[in-house]
Parts: structure tokens; sequence; C-alpha cells
């Protein structure tokens, strides 16, 4: 790899700081509705690094098969289980726990919702039948990023790793190529937004980085082009932006992208190096948690706490950040790390 790697485990410098900024942005944003919709932007930073990350993991897997020490069926399955064991344990806890905080202290029917929820389908729930935002509603990109699995791990372990960033190339083509297709027809922002191929889009974006990493022009690792895509990512996000939303979306996907590029190229940047701290790394390792847990906790304490309190930025924000920081927390150590530990049968 181009960046550090620890121990072998496929660590990017970096990439934990950049989790644990994006999850911070989307508890800020969710908690005092920020007039830039900076969620959408970490979300999209989510999306990109993930397809690196993944597109990695499969590529390594293929070339295990084509060196005989592994075949489709087994790579698939352990490739599966690995997912399972990162993904389900803390998302259906705090699904579970959601649907009981809603119904019986908030006395709510979100449980009438809940098989949206079992099955990771939330993003066309909300885009096609409910046309509104909820109480977990904000785990549609939890949704999309399974549906991105499903498409792309057959596909790269049954193909020759050889032909691995063609195939990513054409698949991006068309996710964006669908994006414009949809728009012109007359989808909505909320359609684009939600349904898979914008955010499989972005997600082919770093996974294209990761199998091109050791031929990326030098210039993705100046400084300038890292400062430029982080200066645009929250200025395509601005609402009133005069550009439609798949010109946006386009931007958004190189801006991420560069971003993405910049932080693997440079590890020995001012950036990486900010984004290693240790405070940013702790958000980094609680970021999955904390991210599905904020809002479920932001909408309970919206409701239970004293208007004049809630209404109050600078004592409510800081009271949710620190309250989901806390349970992410204990998520991670209680129930993430317990389940991260059985990974290792499936190496």
């Amino acid at each position: 790899m181009t960046t550090q790697d620890r121990k072998g485990t496929g660590h990017v410098s970096g990439f934990d700081g950049t989790r644990g900024v994006a999850a911070l942005v989307v508890v800020i944003h969710h908690t005092i509705f920020l007039p830039i919709d900076l969620a959408a932007v970490a979300v999209f930073v989510f999306f990109v690094l993930s397809g690196f990350l993944i597109t990695n993991i499969l590529r390594n897997e293929r070339l295990k098969m084509e060196q005989g020490r592994s075949v489709f069926r087994s790579s698939l399955k352990n490739f599966w289980t690995r997912r399972a064991l990162r993904i389900f344990p803390a998302y259906y806890m705090a699904l579970a726990l959601t649907i009981l905080v809603d119904r019986y202290l908030l006395g709510g029917h979100f449980y009438r919702e809940a098989l949206w929820y079992l099955t990771y389908l939330q993003n066309f729930f909300i885009a096609l039948v409910s046309h509104s935002w909820g109480i977990f509603t904000h785990t549609w990109s939890l949704a999309v990023e399974q549906q991105f699995y499903i498409v792309l791990a057959p596909l790269l372990l049954a193909i020759p790793a050889s032909r691995h960033a063609a195939v990513v190339l054409l698949l991006f083509a068309l996710c964006v190529g669908i994006m414009f297709g949809a728009w012109f027809l007359g989808a909505g922002e909320g359609l684009l937004y939600l349904l898979p191929f914008t955010g499989i889009g972005f997600a082919l974006g770093g996974g294209f980085i990761a199998l091109n990493r050791e031929r990326l022009p030098a210039f993705l690792g100046q400084h300038w082009l890292g400062a430029l895509s982080l200066a645009a990512m929250p200025v395509l996000a601005v609402h009133a932006l005069p550009l439609d939303i798949p010109y946006k979306y386009a931007l958004l996907m190189l801006a991420a992208s560069g971003f993405i590029a910049y932080v693997v190229e440079r590890p020995d940047s001012p950036v990486v190096r900010l984004l290693e701290t240790r405070p940013l790394v702790f958000l980094g390792n609680i970021s999955y948690s904390l991210y599905i847990i904020h809002y479920p906790l932001r909408v309970l304490l919206g409701e239970r706490l004293p208007k004049a309190l809630v209404e109050n930025a600078f004592i409510f924000l800081p009271l949710v950040v620190c309250a989901s920081v806390l349970l992410a927390a204990a998520s991670y150590y209680l129930v993430e790390k317990k389940f991260l530990a059985m990974k290792r049968y499936f190496a």
C-alpha cells in the first residue's frame, strides 16, 4: 500500500480520523440543523472511504483465488460473514432499542415500519413509500452500503483482478448515467439522494482510487488539491447553490474522491497527522455506533427535556454530543469489539 499499514491490517492513516470527523459532523447537523447540508457531505465521504476499503478487500480475496489459496464460494462466504460481524450486532441492537423507546417512551408507531429496516430496504421505503424522515431514517445510508456489497462482492470475486479497475470504472459511469437520466426524466432530489445508484457511485469512486493507488497522478498528493477538495464539499452542500442536483452530486463525487485520494497519497501531511490524533481516532473507532445511535437519542432528549433547554443550542448540542459519544463507546466496547474479535476465524 502507498499508505501506512498497521501490522498488515489494511489500516490507512487518516481514515479513522476521517470517520470520526464525519460522524461528529452528522451528530451536530442533526442536532441544530445547519443551513448547509454538512450531514450529506459527511455521508458521501463515508461512501467513498468505504468503497476504497471494501474494493481493496475484494481485490485481495480475488488474488487469493487466483493463487489457488481460496475458491469463490469460501471467499464470498468469508467476506459476508466478516461484514455481518462488523455491521449487524450494533445495528440490530440499536434498532431494537429504538423500537422500544419510540413505542413506550415516545408513543410512536415506528414498529410498523420495522420490516423495512430489518431487511435494509429503508432507503426505498423513505424514497418511494413514506416520503418522510423519522427516528431511524438516518440509517438509509447503511442500506445503500449493504446494496453496494450485494452488487460488488460477487462481481469482483468472479472476474480476474486485472479487470477490476475497468469494471469499477464502467459501473461508476453507469451509476452517474442513471443519476442524470433519472433527473432528466423528472426524479426529485429525494430519489437521487436515497436510491442506491448515487451512493454506490460515490463508493465506486473510492474503489477506483483503491485499484489504481499505485498509479495515481502525482498532483493528487498536492496540498492545494487536498485543500481545494476539502473546501469544495461544504460549498457544494449549500442549499441555495444554483446548480441542478445531479451536477452538484457529480462535483461532490470528484471532491470527496479527491480528498480521500489526498489522504491516501500523503500520510505525512499535516491533515493526516491531525486526523491521526487520539481524540479523532477514538471517534473514528466508535463512529459506526455513534452514527446509528445519535439520532434516536437526540429525538428522545428533544421530547423529554424542557423546551427552553432544547432550544438553547449552547446547552443542547454539547449534551447530545456527550450523551451520544458515551452510548456509542459503550456499544463499541460491549458489543462491536466482542463480535469483531470473531473475524479472525474468517481471515
